[in-house]
């Protein structure tokens, strides 16, 4: 991950901001006709979630070129390591935001990076992932299930506080 952020610090074309992420997925919630399965309780939720997200919106600046979704899924495993695919979500924000996407054995070789943030960053991108599964009810299992998984993340985070 360091290295493909090192690779990626020229990347000449400007990038979207993070926060233009965090907006879309919002206006996805707040819009029951690309969202209609969502419950009114849950939309509630997610606006407050999308609030206390904007209320740490310094958090979420930054100006590091980003993959934006470094999931598995977007990871080929060569003889020569990971390669990166699908970048339609590349974006500028924290290092951090690519950081958190890693599974947690992996992010003991960041120990330099604040766990709150990175708490946070996991919750903003739970928000994103399960906007974007919210709109596509019955796609696939694996998108329904996603959506269901991140809802339940945000119901949890929210209730601690």
């Amino acid at each position: 991950m360091r290295a493909f952020h090192e690779a990626l610090a020229d990347f000449p074309d400007p990038l979207p901001p993070l926060r233009e992420k965090l907006t879309r997925a919002a206006a996805l919630f707040a819009d029951p006709a690309e969202t209609p399965k969502l419950t009114a309780s849950d939309r509630r939720l997610l606006a407050s979630v999308y609030e206390k997200l904007q209320l740490k919106r310094s958090s979420l600046e930054g100006n590091s070129s980003l993959h934006g979704e470094p999931h598995e899924g977007n990871v080929l495993w060569t003889r020569d390591g990971p390669l990166f695919i699908d970048f339609e979500a590349a974006c500028t924000g924290p290092p951090q935001w690519d950081v958190a996407y890693l599974p947690e054995e992996a992010r003991g070789a960041f120990p330099a990076y604040d766990e709150q943030l990175l708490e946070l960053l996991r919750q903003a991108i739970s928000f994103c992932v399960a906007a974007w599964c919210w709109a596509q009810p019955g796609r696939a299992p694996e998108v329904d299930e996603a959506s269901l998984y991140h809802l339940r993340v945000l119901r949890k985070a929210h209730a601690a506080g």
